[in-house]
């Protein structure tokens, strides 16, 4: 049989319908009447948010959390962020946390390797990740990079103008030299008239 007569064979044959799915049956509303919310939330409520930052700070994973269907989609997290006053803050508290967690991890992990519990090369990996991420979460108290706060009294520093700061300090010189010099000594001592006989030897 020729690749025309089979696929010319194939096309005759008649299709067997599949059967239809079973249908779901709708839920059943709620019993106090009001509407079921549909997908994701997306208002910002401040339990909501609390309740997001306190698992972060946990060291729980934004997969885990986000997999929950009570939670915000992580396009809702991004557009609180950027919308809601204060949520960025309290978040970026929560990763703050978490990083301190991370140290607190650490110190278990040694402990295991020590004990004999864990494999140290297995520690020595999750060692490094831990503080790899706590450096990056808490930077200003695991990072790596040291910054200087360049400030007065809990101030920023102001803008100085320099010929002016010049022009007032040498005005103020001369009034500040006479202090700056010592006092002068009186000099005990007799003066002895020199003759013309003695200035022409």
């Amino acid at each position: 049989m020729s690749f025309a007569s089979a696929r010319a064979a194939k096309a005759k044959k008649p299709k067997t319908p599949k059967p239809p799915k079973p249908k779901r049956p709708p839920s059943p509303p709620p019993a106090d009447g009001s509407k079921r919310p549909t997908g994701r939330p997306s208002l910002y409520t401040e339990e909501l948010a609390d309740e997001l930052c306190v698992r972060i700070a946990r060291r729980e994973r934004l997969s885990t959390i986000l997999a929950d269907p009570h939670m915000p989609c992580q396009d809702t997290i991004y557009h609180w962020r950027q919308t809601k006053p204060g949520f960025s803050e309290k978040l970026a508290r929560a990763r703050e946390i978490r990083g301190e967690m991370r140290v607190a991890m650490i110190d278990d992990l040694v402990a295991d390797v020590l004990t004999g519990k864990l494999d140290p090369n297995v520690g020595r990996v999750a060692i490094t990740a831990e503080q790899w991420a706590a450096a990056r979460e808490a930077p200003k108290a695991y990072g790596d990079r040291v910054s200087a706060d360049l400030t007065t009294a809990g101030q920023p520093l102001q803008a100085v103008d320099v010929s002016s700061a010049i022009a007032a300090l040498l005005a103020a010189l001369p009034a500040q030299v006479p202090n700056a010099l010592p006092a002068p000594v009186t000099l005990d001592v007799e003066a002895t008239p020199v003759t013309s006989e003695e200035g022409e030897s």
